[in-house]
């Protein structure tokens, strides 16, 4: 957590729901205003069991617990609204095949936005330590072939308002010796054509590869290519709150942008900074 400043947004975070995380939602949101932000997003996991996957896949709320969670967000939106503005979202992990399944279930709820993710790839959490051999399998080139393809679908989906963690492929430090700027260009251009917004996840920084999501050149292709950015933690414990931001505000500014995008009830929005 870094205090002080004015770091605006932090959209990509998450609860005790996910299973993975720790503290009660009322200590982020302190968090949250201990770091000046305007705008805290709670973006929890999506009830995973609901996109078919196995029971030992499980990273998320079930998906009988989705109308309490998106309850309790809204109770403390209303309980803050003097502090803080506190946006109601769902992270889902992109499934192929389930594009309309996903888009109706999202349209029945009243969210702020939604983060489309990537963390499978034939069936193995890529993002997970404990598939780490997977990626002696093949040549890594043609492993991050076959994610950024599934990316380029999930973008194609239209079901998303923000791209999550781009390149988290690369997290525990799995990265390619061949270059990956066509990669970042094609994806780039892709994005823009869509005016997609793609997040600044500085999970990456606290990951062994030790770099945000996306990496810096992959970022100087999205601006480049004008694709609009928004900014997120990918908090899993209070003390994660707004982490890293002060290093991607730096970089931002490095780059020329001046403004993230953020949302009410899916309507994207601009803040400048």
């Amino acid at each position: 957590m870094t205090k002080g400043g004015f770091f605006v947004i932090d959209l990509h975070t998450h609860t005790t729901r996910c299973g993975h995380a720790e503290g009660k939602l009322e200590q982020y949101i302190l968090a949250a205003i201990d770091c000046n932000l305007k705008e805290y997003g709670i973006s929890d996991h999506f009830p995973m069991d609901y996109l078919g996957f196995r029971e030992e896949d499980m990273s998320s709320m079930y998906f009988n617990e989705l109308s309490q969670y998106i309850k309790e967000v809204e109770n403390l939106k209303e309980k803050s609204r003097d502090k803080i503005f506190i946006k109601l979202g769902l992270e889902i992990d992109y499934v192929q095949g389930l594009e309309i399944k996903t888009s109706e279930l999202i349209k029945e709820k009243d969210l702020d936005y939604v983060i489309g993710s990537i963390h499978f790839l034939f069936g193995k959490d890529v993002s997970h330590p404990k598939n780490k051999d997977y990626f002696k399998t093949r040549p890594l080139i043609d492993i991050y072939h076959d994610y950024f393809k599934k990316v380029e679908n999930m973008v194609n989906s239209d079901n998303f308002d923000i791209i999550g963690h781009i390149d988290v492929i690369k997290k525990h430090g799995h990265v390619p010796s061949e270059s990956l700027q066509e990669f970042y260009i094609e994806l780039s251009k892709l994005l823009s054509r869509k005016n997609q917004v793609v997040e600044i996840n500085t999970g990456g920084l606290r990951a062994p590869v030790e770099e945000m999501y996306p990496s810096f050149n992959f970022l100087q292709e999205l601006v480049s290519h004008n694709v609009p950015l928004t900014l997120g933690s990918d908090a899993h414990k209070p003390s994660e709150v707004a982490y890293g931001f002060p290093k991607v505000y730096s970089i931002l500014k490095q780059l020329g942008v001046s403004k993230l995008v953020t949302f009410n009830q899916r309507v994207p929005y601009e803040i400048f900074f």
